[in-house]
């Protein structure tokens, strides 16, 4: 079971691991993280968004060449990282 809090997600319960190897339990975290449960998207067109940004960014961390390079927007973390006007 998986409860979204505001800033954490906690994962509870056993492994439920069906392939112990550690090829096995990445591709179902894969496989989870494409298709997550008891998540309702607010129309088709977003789900689908949602498929191709998640395979996207699978073929990165899976060293494939994706469609295009997936880009993460860091002015959040920058934001964060400074203090009194100066970055660390």
């Amino acid at each position: 079971m998986v409860i979204f809090g505001k800033d954490d997600i906690i994962i509870e319960g056993g492994t439920g691991w069906t392939d112990p190897s550690s090829e096995g339990r990445r591709e179902e975290r894969f496989k989870r993280w494409l298709s997550p449960p008891n998540v309702k998207f607010s129309s088709p067109e977003a789900e689908q968004g949602y498929q191709a940004r998640g395979k996207r960014s699978l073929k990165v961390i899976k060293l494939e060449e994706p469609d295009r390079v997936p880009a993460i927007h860091l002015s959040p973390l920058r934001r964060k990282l400074q203090i009194n006007g100066r970055l660390l």
